[in-house]
């Protein structure tokens, strides 16, 4: 009975190390403190993402997806750098 307490726990550990891991590289700031890389904006007190979406320094970049509150897709806008 034991050894199975150790193996949940060594699983569970497991899984809460590799979801930090997948974690890390998100929502992060450059060195001037402007978003930068990958953003997940989640609704108030919910597990639900507003939006996810790629920042390069400031600027939002490529795909956006924004979420109901309810989980499903709201809208995708696709950013672009061709104002020119």
């Amino acid at each position: 009975m034991n050894g199975i307490y150790k193996t949940i726990g060594f699983i569970f550990m497991t899984l809460f190390a590799l979801s930090n891991l997948a974690t890390s590289q998100v929502n992060e700031t450059d060195e001037k403190g402007r978003k930068h890389g990958e953003w997940v904006k989640m609704y108030e007190r919910s597990t639900v993402p507003r939006y996810k979406g790629q920042f390069e320094h400031g600027e939002p970049v490529g795909k956006f997806v924004y979420y109901y509150p309810s989980s499903k897709i709201q809208t995708i806008i696709i950013h672009n750098d061709n104002s020119d």
